[in-house]
C-alpha cells in the first residue's frame, strides 16, 4: 500500500439499476456514478483508498413534501400518510427509509469495519 488512504463515498440511487419510468436520465447518471465508483476503487485501491457508494431507495424527507401538498402549495397531513403508507408497503420490511438510514451506511463505510470493503455499492432501500 501506497502513503496515501482513505474512503470515498459517492451517493448513487437504486434508480442506477432499477427502471424508474419518467427519470430515464436520473437513472442514466447514478448508473454512471455505480460504474465510476467501481473503476475508481480499482485505480485507488493500490494507494489505500477505498471507493464505494450508498445507493439510497425512497427515504422521507422535505425534498418530498411536494408530491403530498395540497394546490396551496402546503402539506397535506392525509396525503403524506398515504404517500407514506404506499413507500412502506413496496418494502419487506414494510418501512420507509429516514436520513438517518442513509447517515448510519456511511458511518460503517467511512469507518474501519469496512477496511475489506471496497467497489461496492451498498443499496439502502429497505429490499425494494
Amino acid at each position: 500500500r501506497g502513503n496515501g488512504g482513505g474512503t470515498i463515498i459517492n451517493i448513487s440511487s437504486t434508480a442506477g439499476d432499477s427502471p424508474v419510468s419518467g427519470l430515464s436520465v436520473y437513472g442514466m447518471t447514478k448508473a454512471a456514478v455505480n460504474q465510476l465508483t467501481r473503476v475508481c476503487a480499482l485505480e485507488l485501491g493500490r494507494s489505500g483508498i477505498r471507493v464505494n457508494a450508498i445507493a439510497p431507495g425512497w427515504i422521507d424527507t422535505p425534498i418530498n413534501e411536494a408530491s403530498y401538498s395540497a394546490e396551496t402549495g402546503e402539506p397535506d397531513p392525509a396525503m403524506r400518510d398515504r404517500m407514506l403508507a404506499d413507500m412502506a408497503a413496496l418494502s419487506p420490511l414494510g418501512l420507509t427509509g429516514l436520513a438517518c438510514d442513509i447517515a448510519m451506511g456511511v458511518l460503517y463505510l467511512a469507518s474501519d469495519a469496512s477496511r475489506f470493503v471496497t467497489g461496492q455499492v451498498l443499496r439502502i432501500s429497505g429490499g425494494v
